[in-house]
């Protein structure tokens, strides 16, 4: 984990000024993409991220962006088409553990909004389809990165993503947003440990708490947690303390 001391002034400047959080992250990602590589983007929402993903992998990369928001599509589709690139996967689905039909409310920032719903369609909620990650992404492509919002029903995000996560064994930045829902799921933050302990992956902090119990996870800001295999820590350790003298220099 990140020494919290070393860095307290640095995460306490990123509260106040969430946008040196963004840059944090893009820095992260500058540092460990190439062009040419394959990324895939669960919740890409208006594309914070996306955008600095798409610079640094260039045309020749492929970026499979998950988002179930239907205003949010069409922005993804309009930038795609405005940078021209050819290579973007938009699915318009929500990233769960089963394959089932939802009913969500997309655009609303209230937590207690944002609930997977078996129940008639009501003012500012959609429709969405539901799947595993692993059944989107071709068994062929190399990824490289994998970015995961585990916002609507967390757990079942986490659990939609962890196969492919295993099977590509690519590094994870996860961001946690209203991480009193992650908590209430059917898998605690410490399962979430224990299943990244069993298939030999680290979770290090870069903004936020230690995730070691239930507890952690009561604060509503943002958390991020950057997951990587064992045998690749030491690497992903340098990429985040380099980050961070960068962006907060």
């Amino acid at each position: 984990m990140i020494d919290k001391n070393k860095h307290e002034g640095r995460l306490i400047q990123a509260i106040s000024n969430p946008a040196l959080l963004d840059r944090l992250i893009s820095t992260i990602l500058q540092s460990s993409l190439r062009r040419g590589d394959s990324v895939v983007e669960v919740g890409s929402e208006w594309g914070v991220f996306t955008w600095p993903i798409l610079e640094i992998i260039g045309l020749s990369g492929q970026l499979w962006a998950c988002e179930f928001s239907p205003a949010k599509i069409k922005n993804l589709l309009h930038k795609f088409k405005e940078l021209g690139y050819v290579n973007g996967h938009i699915v318009p689905l929500l990233i769960s553990d089963e394959d089932n039909l939802a009913v969500v409310y997309p655009d609303s920032d209230r937590p207690e909004d944002q609930q997977l719903l078996q129940a008639p369609s009501t003012s500012g909620s959609v429709a969405t389809l539901t799947t595993r990650l692993d059944r989107i992404v071709p068994d062929t492509l190399d990824v490289s990165f994998i970015l995961v919002r585990l916002r609507t029903k967390g757990h079942k995000t986490f659990l939609g993503s962890f196969i492919l996560i295993k099977r590509t064994r690519s590094p994870v930045i996860f961001q946690c947003a209203y991480n009193e829902e992650l908590a209430k799921g059917d898998i605690n933050p410490e399962t979430i440990l224990q299943m990244l302990s069993d298939c030999e992956y680290g979770l290090t902090t870069i903004f936020g708490g230690d995730i070691n119990s239930a507890d952690d996870f009561q604060s509503p800001a943002p958390w991020y947690y950057l997951a990587y295999p064992f045998e690749r820590s030491v690497l992903f350790k340098k990429v985040l303390e380099r980050s961070l003298k960068l962006v907060f220099a």
